[in-house]
């Protein structure tokens, strides 16, 4: 269940949800859909916002932020791509190089320092989110996140030493590269150097249990993104016998929560694990997942489980099972 008072000591605090700004390929530019969606998350009184270097909306989401009534209490978190480094000799140049990049982007966001600041995958920046995920693979491997991982991570911890950020962490890095990140660590180092954060691909039939356990036995706070984009599929799977759509139904009416997709937003932060919301179509009752009343349907492992008919119809995120394979041959 939840953390009742809150994170543990140490664990990163962060809003009930954080309201993702994911856009790409042929978006508007300006896309005036982000910055009204940042203004009605606002209004809604979502304070905590998600970006990333590889999104086209980072000046969308400065243009929203401009209507925040207490700029003092948004939470921002941002992702560079791939891991940070260019895979220069020299440590300084590297470090250098990926400063400006970093620099640049906070500065199209239209602030000059992040609550939280994460590497967006366990691969070279080249990596192509948009395309094949074969493709990514071909890139993403354990080579070379074992050859790049150091010296990414100390890039990292230095960007926080020169206050571009308060906390540095990782997005969709599974248990053997997190494992080998903190390995890297120097001795008597890992209590304030370890990852504040990790986020990951979490849905009702992707529960990750085992791994969020771990992450916050050690401290790190899980943010999930993309937990509802396949609700769909997962209806979808209902016709075709699947037992799951029909579970969480039955399990959010008992639970007193407004649908299924509240229900699977309430079960997450009763985790401890902050949701990644892309829609704002019922922000209201999003946001009011945080405060649903506590009850068993929460702490099932039942309810949500791995299911081959969802998987059949295209219910996962293919570039998280990408990085889940992140590891040693």
């Amino acid at each position: 269940m939840a953390h009742p008072d809150g994170p543990p000591p140490g664990m990163l605090a962060t809003p009930p949800l954080l309201l993702g700004t994911m856009e790409g390929g042929e978006a508007p530019q300006p896309d005036p859909t982000t910055t009204e969606a940042v203004q009605k998350a606002l209004a809604a009184g979502i304070t905590g916002f998600d970006s990333a270097e590889l999104y086209t909306t980072a000046k969308d989401l400065a243009a929203g932020l401009t209507a925040a009534k207490d700029p003092a209490a948004i939470f921002l978190c941002t992702k560079i791509r791939g891991l940070s480094t260019t895979g220069v000799v020299d440590a300084d140049e590297d470090y250098a190089a990926i400063k400006a990049k970093v620099t640049a982007h906070l500065g199209e966001i239209g602030v000059g320092k992040v609550q939280l600041l994460l590497m967006h995958w366990p691969g070279p920046a080249e990596c192509d989110l948009t395309g094949s995920p074969d493709a990514v693979a071909a890139l993403a491997t354990w080579d070379f996140f074992e050859s790049n991982i150091d010296r990414a991570w100390q890039n990292m911890l230095r960007l926080r030493e020169e206050g571009l950020c308060e906390h540095v962490g990782v997005s969709n890095v599974y248990k053997p590269a997190f494992d080998r990140l903190v390995a890297g660590l120097p001795p008597g180092t890992a209590e304030v150097n370890t990852p504040a954060a990790n986020q990951i691909f979490i849905d009702p039939t992707h529960p990750e249990f085992e791994y969020v356990a771990a992450l916050q036995a050690a401290g790190v706070k899980v943010l999930g993104y993309r937990p509802l984009a396949f609700a769909p599929h997962i209806e979808m799977a209902a016709q075709m016998g699947d037992e799951t759509w029909g579970k969480l139904t039955t399990a959010a009416a008992e639970a007193g929560a407004a649908d299924v997709r509240q229900f699977i937003l309430g079960w997450l932060v009763k985790r401890g694990i902050t949701p990644v919301v892309k829609t704002l179509s019922h922000a209201d009752a999003n946001l009011a997942a945080a405060s649903l009343p506590d009850h068993p349907h929460y702490s099932s492992t039942d309810l949500f489980a791995r299911s081959e008919l969802v998987d059949m119809c295209g219910g996962g995120d293919e570039f998280a099972a990408v990085f889940c394979g992140v590891a040693p041959p």
